[in-house]
């Protein structure tokens, strides 16, 4: 979050408390968090974990895709997942 953003949060505690109803709603892991480092460490471990999936994932991929190495679907897959991989990195 911009600092900007996050020096509003913190001087507007309605701010905060809509925010975390909203995310309180939305299901997310940071909704009971009571600082920002609270909810950095939960954020940070859930993004660790993703990457854990996420190689998993590609492993299995790379696996059916020796078992039908002319299927094209396969490198489209890849496609999809280098140019999500990138929008990732843009942060």
């Amino acid at each position: 979050m911009p600092k900007d953003a996050t020096r509003f949060a913190h001087d507007h505690p309605e701010f905060r408390a809509a925010l975390v109803l909203f995310l309180r709603k939305k299901g997310h892991i940071i909704h009971d968090a009571k600082t920002a480092v609270e909810a950095y460490q939960k954020l940070m471990d859930v993004c660790k974990k993703h990457l854990v999936d996420i190689k998993a994932q590609l492993e299995k991929h790379e696996k059916e895709f020796k078992k039908d190495s002319a299927n094209w679907g396969f490198p489209g897959d890849l496609g999809k997942i280098e140019a999500d991989l990138q929008d990732a990195l843009i942060f």
